[in-house]
């Protein structure tokens, strides 16, 4: 195994019954799955041998049911995008691991996320319907949102990345491992009858409270991180696109959630926001963790970025999942 190859980490999954809130404002999907990590984590990890888990305040203190195990303060972007005008009789959310879970070497590929929704597909779906064309349907119309790739890059720019020398050189090779990784999955859902994918950009991880401690100055986002992740970003623009035209009735879309996030940060009223660079927990190892357990955050935490190191307060993934929703139906014929 190369170098490159040992740090691609992509998380273990498992599957984890959620909850379906109807819409009639929004457009109609046959089911909505999601693949993603912490940002999108509904509290997978209370069911995993891991310590990477926040069931326990302040996560979750604007949440009705409490520290489910959500890495914010209330709602994630999963949650607000589950709120959509959908027929789906299951609603499967596929998790990966915490980044925490991930140092400790405990990993699925990519590639073995998909075997598990293949084996979704066979041993429940098949059972719902009468025919593979009323399978077929399902499928094509069924909206899957991807919300990944943040913790590899994470993981890769705190092993390699230095304040003397700046990014890693060969961040390039990296992205394009991590996009093969993307491009081969990608037509593997194609083939298994997904249709609509819909992807987020990774976000700003140079202006991380965790990146900024350690590699940062002030409360100055670490830019050079930043290129890296745009270089990304780029490629992964263009490598959906040519999908999109070689796969017939695909449409893959890339929601800029990149921009949306960095503008946020540096123009933080523009959002009602007054703080857009300190967690506003307490977090262990000095600002680069997550919330210790029972100790207040902030008294106005709605009106910061960051809940913890690594992750938004429920106001921005608010923000985050509506620009989502106008920057990808449309693309993707859900309107």
């Amino acid at each position: 195994m190369s170098k490159l190859q040992a740090i691609l980490i992509i998380s273990l999954v498992i599957f984890y019954p959620y909850v379906i809130v109807e819409s009639k404002d929004l457009p109609a999907a046959s089911a909505l799955y999601l693949f993603g990590d912490s940002l999108l984590d509904a509290g997978n990890n209370n069911y995993l041998p891991t310590i990477a888990r926040v069931n326990y305040p302040p996560y979750g203190i604007d949440f009705p049911q409490g520290s489910t195990g959500r890495f914010t303060n209330g709602k994630t972007v999963g949650d607000f995008i589950d709120h959509i005008n959908t027929n789906a009789k299951i609603y499967i959310l596929i998790m990966k691991q915490d980044l925490i879970f991930v140092l400790l070497g405990q990993c699925l590929h990519l590639d073995e996320q998909v075997d598990l929704f293949n084996r979704t597909i066979e041993a429940e779906l098949k059972k719902k319907f009468n025919t593979r064309e009323e399978l077929s349907d399902y499928l094509g119309n069924s909206l899957l949102v991807m919300y990944m790739g943040n913790n590899d890059y994470l993981y890769y720019v705190k092993a390699n990345y230095t304040k003397s020398e700046g990014p890693p050189r060969d961040h390039q090779q990296f992205s394009d491992v991590l996009l093969h990784q993307f491009y081969n999955n990608f037509q593997r859902l194609y083939s298994l009858g997904a249709r609509k994918i819909a992807i987020f950009e990774i976000g700003p991880l140079g202006c991380l409270p965790t990146v900024i401690k350690r590699f940062g100055t002030g409360d100055e986002c670490v830019e050079d991180v930043n290129q890296v992740i745009t270089y990304f970003n780029h490629k992964l623009k263009i490598m959906l696109s040519n999908l999109t035209s070689t796969l017939p009735g695909s449409s893959f879309a890339l929601s800029p959630s990149y921009s949306l996030a960095y503008d946020a940060i540096k123009n933080p009223t523009k959002y009602g926001l007054t703080d857009s660079s300190k967690p506003c927990c307490i977090t262990w190892a000095n600002m680069t963790a997550t919330c210790i357990p029972f100790l207040p955050p902030c008294p106005d935490y709605q009106n910061h970025f960051f809940w913890d190191s690594l992750h938004p307060t429920e106001a921005v993934n608010l923000v985050t999942s509506n620009h989502f929703k106008n920057s990808t139906f449309f693309s993707l014929n859900l309107v």
